[in-house]
């Protein structure tokens, strides 16, 4: 146990800022995917082209968040200071995030745990048909 504490210490903790962002970031996309980027919203919210391309970049988002965060927070850790350090610190966490979120979902079905938040979003509950014209610019034309 003590091996673990000094291994937890030593190599875990110094790096909090990057843990903490890829875990608030796997939180806040599964809460925002089911409340915000909606497949309902992305086939029937005005413009029709931002709710689509939102819903089919979701997973570049947590990139996108990190970046603007590596913007704002320049040295998260000893070792990482100045824009493009933090920027690509950060941007790795978020994409991490991804990566991560489908690693604890592939173990939970694994062990019969569903990690999914449901919520508006529900795939068991969608009644949106797969829309057949991704750009959305057919849409735009009939209106």
């Amino acid at each position: 146990m003590e091996d673990f504490l000094v291994l937890l210490q030593t190599y875990v903790l110094p790096h909090w800022p990057f843990f903490a962002f890829t875990v608030l970031s796997i939180v806040l996309g599964q809460m925002f995917k089911n409340a915000v980027w909606t497949k309902k919203r992305a086939h029937a919210g005005k413009p029709r082209w931002f709710w689509l391309w939102a819903r089919r970049t979701i997973s570049a988002h947590p990139v996108l968040i990190g970046v603007i965060v590596g913007m704002g927070w320049q040295t998260p850790e000893a070792g990482v200071s100045g824009l493009v350090p933090a920027v690509l610190y950060f941007s790795m966490a978020g994409a991490m995030s991804t990566w991560a979120f489908n690693v604890l979902r592939g173990l939970g079905k694994k062990y019969g745990v569903d990690v999914d938040l449901h919520g508006n979003d529900d795939e068991r509950d969608a009644d949106v048909d797969h829309d057949p014209d991704p750009s959305g610019l057919k849409a735009q034309v009939d209106e």
